[in-house]
């Protein structure tokens, strides 16, 4: 069911206003929501990523600006005082978003408030129940591109320095991380899907832009070329 629900994240118009990249992040949010049944789902995306890049776990990425994580946010607007979709930064060597997607490796997290990492202003709100975080792999460079974060049932978590988890806490915590590990990828594969095809439309636009101009050219040329032979007539 999952790749058919990707699938349709990015069908419809072309126009970016209707298609553009917040629409599509927030589009992959709800389906995510949806098929793990819990309200919580928070992606995250490095602003830039180098497409050439390999598995990096363990690897810290330099904290620039070039490094920072983005995600979507509803607020108010100043003017219309209605709801729109904005994007928001938080640096890669912040929360627990940062730590995810710096050593590329999952987190479970049976209380956030109690975390060290965690932080209030950009991470998952999970308004009380746990976490599981992992990183979004590039399904063509293999390296870590963003970072998906679900609000998990408390039931299903423990730390990894609990004592003698039972099998049945065990075989919970592996299923709700496995669930969030196929979305992450249909996360990947649908993102950096959009991200080709919206490339190819900015190429298109330009060559079509260029070839307006081009065509006005032409036309100013002949018709130049028209008033000088009617003029000497």
């Amino acid at each position: 069911k999952a790749p058919e629900q990707f699938c349709s994240v990015t069908q419809g118009s072309l126009d970016p206003e209707n298609l553009s990249v917040l629409k599509v992040v927030e589009k992959m949010e709800r389906v995510v929501a949806e098929l793990l049944g819990t309200p919580y789902v928070k992606l995250f995306f490095l602003e830039h990523h180098d497409h050439h890049a390999k598995k990096h776990r363990g690897h810290h990425a330099p904290t620039t600006t070039q490094n920072r994580l983005w995600y979507v946010e509803d607020e108010i607007d100043s003017v219309t005082f209605r709801n729109v979709s904005v994007k928001k930064f938080m640096s890669t060597d912040s929360g627990i978003a940062g730590e995810v997607v710096t050593e590329g490796d999952h987190v479970l997290i049976a209380d956030t408030g109690r975390h060290e990492l965690y932080n209030d202003l950009h991470d998952l709100k999970t308004h009380g129940m746990g976490m599981v975080a992992a990183p979004v792999v590039s399904p063509f460079t293999s390296s870590a591109i963003g970072v998906i974060q679900v609000g998990e049932r408390t039931e299903k978590l423990f730390d990894k320095d609990s004592s003698h988890p039972s099998p049945e806490e065990r075989r919970a915590q592996q299923e709700a991380l496995d669930s969030v590990m196929d979305m992450a990828a249909q996360v990947a594969i649908t993102f950096e899907t959009f991200q080709i095809v919206e490339a190819e439309r900015l190429v298109l636009e330009h060559e079509r832009s260029i070839a307006i101009q081009d065509n006005k050219k032409i036309l100013m040329r002949l018709f130049t070329r028209w008033r000088l032979e009617r003029e000497a007539e």
